[in-house]
């Protein structure tokens, strides 16, 4: 972006062409889109494994505890006469 700044400025003192410019501003803005495609891909992936890892946590959370509560319920009985 900063070499697209020069280029207008060097465009607007007619140091450089409005086609090369305009052919500049082509290229750069290929390059932004697919910069910012790759971002959006990116936090959408990050997203996702966020969401399964968060998932699979809660899962064997939920698991332990119920293990927990067997083995409590199991000590109860213990002391039932």
């Amino acid at each position: 972006m900063q070499k697209r700044k020069d280029c207008e400025k060097l465009t607007t003192d007619h140091k450089m062409d409005s086609i090369q410019f305009q052919e500049l501003n082509r290229r750069t803005d290929v390059v932004s889109y697919a910069l910012m495609a790759e971002i959006n891909h990116f936090h959408k992936e990050c997203a996702n494994d966020f969401k399964k890892a968060m998932r699979s946590f809660l899962i064997e959370q939920i698991a332990f505890y119920e293990r927990v509560v067997n083995k409590m319920k199991e000590a109860l009985t213990a002391f039932d006469e």
